[in-house]
């Protein structure tokens, strides 16, 4: 955690100093949930994530050096310097990339669990995304598929409680919490408001996790957290 919050320190203070440009989403306040979600991972597992997703490359073991080339622009970076904060992506450490556009990472995950339980490899697919995704049209077809198949993806809202520059209350229409969404689906959900607890949050995260690789069906899992920082530095 000390780790990709120093990073992310470091790179604001790098952007600010004019020596990179384009965007830099930063998820200092989220550290806690890409470390667990690392903890609750297993070998056969895998992670996709929305836009804010540095955390999520570090705590995969993605290098900080790749990291910041690709900040830097360099040909030495994650992605080559051709997509900077955007274009992050191990698949050594089974991270399949951040994703810009809302809610898109939703289905690629759950096509990579679907390859997952028709190969019966016991893998979850790990589902990172934002609050302001549960709105898309595509999130809600991919839970329906999801439950209709039988997926083992484990969906994880980060709600930093702030769709961009907009407040959950002014932009999502909900009672008691988000993740209560699921059960139109007749998914199993559930809200933890632990979500600078690294303790808590691990297991809640892993047991969630164990119920998608013991059952074989989805799961939808919203953490409480904030950021300290706007949507984007720009």
């Amino acid at each position: 955690m000390c780790r990709i919050r120093c990073f992310e320190q470091r790179a604001l203070n790098r952007y600010n100093a004019g020596n990179i440009g384009g965007w830099l989403i930063l998820s200092i306040g989220q550290e806690s949930v890409a470390v667990a979600v690392r903890l609750a991972m297993k070998n056969t597992d895998h992670s996709f994530c929305g836009t804010r997703g540095m955390h999520h490359a570090l705590a995969s073991g993605l290098s900080m050096n790749k990291i910041m080339a690709e900040l830097y622009g360099k040909i030495t970076g994650a992605n080559f310097g051709k997509s900077g904060n955007l274009g992050l992506h191990h698949p050594e450490g089974h991270f399949w990339g951040i994703y810009a556009t809302c809610a898109a990472q939703t289905p690629i995950a759950a096509g990579l669990a679907f390859q997952m339980k028709y190969k019966n490899t016991g893998g979850v697919a790990f589902c990172l995304l934002g609050e302001g995704s549960v709105n898309q049209g595509v999130f809600h077809e991919t839970l329906n598929l999801a439950k209709l198949f039988g997926l083992p993806v484990l969906f994880i809202i980060e709600n930093n409680q702030y769709a961009m520059c907009t407040s959950e209350r002014r932009g999502t229409a909900f009672r008691d919490c988000i993740a209560r969404r699921a059960e139109a689906y007749d998914m199993e959900w559930q809200c933890v408001d632990e979500g600078h607890d690294l303790p808590s949050l691990y297991h809640h995260i892993a047991v969630a996790a164990e119920k998608v690789r013991s059952t074989q069906q989805p799961f939808l899992l919203e953490v409480r957290t904030y950021r300290y920082y706007g949507f984007t530095v720009s």
